[in-house]
């Protein structure tokens, strides 16, 4: 059963008292503007301090391949510049999620579109070549779903990308 609970993502407290009952956490959040952020560093802080707390174990979170070495240029110079503060404030993210313990996936989703649901989608390893075609929100939601019910990508990151045709 899936459950909303509206709280404050930088409050392990808050996390720790929603979570008792679930099998996983789902984290999609994302920042605003340009400027310095720590957001999702300090919120992952929060989530994992949580999760040892209550012994809850499974995580999937939402990345960017922002963050895969094998970018081309014009992603990679985006990324270095314009974006900097997010691809900072992610990477900071993902390495606490991999010295965590958890039993994390981290998915780094190419950029978003405006469309719907396709179910239409390409997943890859980290290590791997792949288009990054954009990809709607509802098909890295899918995605997302899947992998905290099936149990796939245990301690991995992969990456979604729209399919091209």
């Amino acid at each position: 059963m899936l459950r909303n609970v509206v709280g404050n993502p930088m409050h392990a407290n808050e996390l720790a008292a929603a979570l008792p009952g679930h099998d996983v956490v789902l984290s999609v959040l994302g920042t605003r503007g340009l400027g310095s952020t720590s957001v999702l560093a300090d919120s992952v802080r929060s989530t994992i301090e949580a999760m040892v707390r209550v012994n809850q174990r499974r995580l999937v979170i939402l990345s960017s391949v922002l963050l895969d070495s094998g970018l081309e240029w014009v992603p990679r110079l985006i990324g270095s510049t314009v974006l900097r503060h997010h691809v900072r404030d992610q990477r900071a993210m993902e390495k606490q999620i991999t010295a965590s313990g958890l039993d994390w996936t981290v998915i780094r989703a190419s950029r978003f579109n405006h469309g719907g649901f396709t179910g239409q989608y390409v997943v890859s390893a980290e290590s791997e070549n792949a288009v990054r075609a954009p990809i709607s929100c509802e098909d890295v939601a899918c995605l997302m779903l899947d992998t905290a019910e099936r149990g796939d990508c245990v301690r991995q990151v992969v990456r979604i990308c729209g399919a091209t045709r």
